[in-house]
């Protein structure tokens, strides 16, 4: 019941403040002075879109030398796709088209046996007292963060010379972390070199950007096995443990957004 009261909490503070926000950031924004890729958010305070279509918050900002991400979700299934399919930032200069000129940052990345599996509806109900209960979520919080740390190792990138498949403690100028607060609210944050995107905020350049949530393949479902036909299509799922799998065929389906930014100067 305790779980149950916290996540309820939780998602009305946060469905309360989706009601106030536009679905596409309009805004352009100068990162903070003090700005932290970090997975915390702290230093961003609220952020500046609700997109009802992929259910996630974000905001987009630059400084003089960096583009940011920072996005954060509290819906279960909208963070184990972001966690188990990945999170794509594409941006584009001349178009909204995944085209040949799209650079795309893909977070995280891992093959299919190597994905953390979160515990995003920690037993809490035993908890005596406020005080125990906080302890045991900031316990569920740290459990899921550990396992993300362990696993998430990876960022994919396109469009970028020189750059493929790249280490989060690459020098390359692209950083990316997340991680899961007490209320399970899932925070994601990038941060990318701007001389990698070929961007000056000294020029007010303006591109548009893509926010894709990938989704969870259906033949990389835990928990399932799919079987396919010569022509690859699904012809047969094959559920080998039910409760693992639920929480994961949600998540199959991807979802986007597009907005359009220019950056702002000192």
């Amino acid at each position: 019941m305790k779980t149950l009261l916290l996540s309820i909490f939780c998602c009305t503070v946060l469905h309360v403040s989706a009601q106030k926000l536009p679905t596409v950031q309009k805004a352009n924004i100068h990162a903070p002075a003090q700005v932290k890729t970090d997975g915390k958010a702290t230093e961003w305070g609220p952020l500046r879109a609700y997109n009802k279509a992929t259910n996630i918050f974000y905001t987009v900002a630059n400084d003089q030398q960096r583009l940011y991400l920072t996005v954060q979700a509290s819906d279960r299934k909208i963070i184990t796709k972001i966690v188990n399919g990945g999170l794509a930032f594409s941006v584009n200069k001349s178009s909204k088209k995944l085209d040949a000129d799209a650079m795309t940052i893909c977070y995280p990345m891992f093959d299919k046996k190597n994905r953390p599996q979160l515990d995003l509806d920690g037993e809490t109900s035993t908890a005596a007292n406020p005080q125990e209960l906080s302890r045991k979520v900031d316990s569920i919080a740290a459990l899921n963060n550990d396992r993300m740390v362990a696993k998430m190792k990876w960022i994919k990138v396109n469009g970028i010379s020189g750059l493929d498949t790249v280490s989060i403690y690459n020098e390359d100028g692209i950083k990316a972390v997340s991680l899961i607060d007490s209320k399970m609210v899932y925070t994601y944050e990038l941060a990318i070199d701007l001389k990698n995107l070929g961007l000056s905020p000294v020029k007010g350049q303006k591109f548009y950007y893509n926010i894709k949530l990938n989704g969870i393949p259906q033949n990389e479902t835990p928990g399932m096995s799919v079987a396919t036909g010569p022509d690859g299509e699904t012809t047969a799922f094959v559920v080998t443990n039910p409760r693992l799998a639920l929480g994961y065929t949600e998540s199959w389906t991807p979802t986007d957004l597009w907005g359009e930014y220019q950056l702002v100067g000192k």
